[in-house]
């Protein structure tokens, strides 16, 4: 606000996790580090953002947690952009790639596997998705085992 009061150059903030700045204020998803007052006093923040020249940029994985007041407002929110989970064909090479210099996890990489594996991670986040095939190889390699499309399919189901 100092910098465009002085220059009249705008600042961009970009924040990632948004639901963790504007979470629902109702029911079970107000998380324990927020009240009804830190969250309003963000959505201030937000409202003067024109006057202080500042380009607010949020991201998060989960649009259903944060605040519906806060991003259906167009006064709060002057540009929403969805962009949804990775789909079936984006999930393949998310999973292609992830894996491609693993050897201990080139079993999952045959066509018919690497399908099962996309299909199954349906509606997760490429983090989610790198998540459950690292623990998979982490579980391989601390138990000693190979890793088994069987195995992989259990973390996917256990960390959904």
């Amino acid at each position: 606000a100092y910098k465009f009061q002085k220059t009249g150059e705008r600042s961009i903030l970009f924040m990632d996790e948004a639901q963790q700045l504007v979470p629902k204020t109702s029911g079970a998803l107000m998380t324990h580090s927020h009240n009804v007052e830190e969250t309003n006093f963000f959505k201030t923040l937000i409202l003067s953002a024109e006057k202080d020249g500042i380009i607010y940029a949020m991201a998060t994985n989960d649009i259903n947690q944060i605040e519906p007041a806060f991003y259906e407002n167009a006064d709060r929110l002057g540009v929403k952009v969805y962009v949804g989970y990775p789909d079936v064909e984006s999930r393949t090479d998310i999973i292609k790639k992830l894996l491609s210099d693993r050897p201990i996890a080139k079993s999952l990489l045959e066509e018919n596997v690497l399908k099962q594996i996309a299909d199954s991670t349906e509606g997760m986040s490429i983090s989610k998705i790198s998540q459950s095939l690292f623990t998979t190889i982490r579980e391989s390699i601390k138990t000693k085992t190979p890793v088994t499309i069987e195995k992989t399919l259990s973390i996917i189901a256990k960390l959904r």
